[in-house]
């Protein structure tokens, strides 16, 4: 298993916010896992049991990481590989195999999936990198959790070393006012 995510986007039905995602390479599979808490327990639950949120019978699709998307989308990085050599399980008649088919030859073919609901229309990302700090502040209230994540990332990447902790706070209240 790989490339998990809690997806904090908005392009998919809102009830699969807070959801865990999870890759399975192996068995071409991107499985979507509900997050509860019983007993102060936090628990995984196959979501879309019996069946998986993303399977495909293409043998060369390898799902190896998910990534909420400054769009709201999910993303979904697909190594698309014949084969995984460097598997245990994969052994000389597997790989015998693998040369028949030609799956061994199936490399270097990476893609990267864009998945959203079909009413949801993606808006354009949110343009921060040379926004100033009291311009990124405004965003730490968005409900996509990509744009929250990297408005903080780029206050803090900014923060003036030169104030005290009274003085930074003093700041934060007046943007927010503003």
């Amino acid at each position: 298993l790989c490339g998990q995510e809690i997806f904090r986007g908005t392009a998919l039905p809102r009830d699969l916010y807070g959801n865990l995602f999870i890759c399975d390479p192996t068995i071409h599979v991107v499985r979507r896992s509900a997050v509860e808490t019983t007993s102060g327990k936090v628990m995984l639950r196959n979501a879309d049991k019996p069946g998986e949120f993303l399977l495909s019978p293409d043998f060369n699709f390898r799902p190896v990481s998910t990534h909420t998307g400054p769009d709201g989308c999910l993303y979904v990085v697909d190594m698309y590989r014949g084969i995984i050599q460097d598997e245990p399980w994969f052994n000389d008649a597997s790989k015998e195999y693998a040369r028949q088919k030609g799956f061994n030859k199936h490399i270097q073919r990476g893609r990267i999936w864009r998945i959203r609901h079909k009413d949801h229309h993606p808006r354009p990302a949110a343009k921060m990198l040379h926004q100033p700090v009291l311009a990124l502040l405004r965003h730490l209230g968005d409900e996509n959790g990509w744009v929250r994540d990297t408005a903080q990332k780029l206050i803090v990447l900014r923060a003036n070393a030169k104030d005290t902790p009274a003085e930074s706070r003093r700041r934060v209240t007046a943007a927010l006012e503003a």
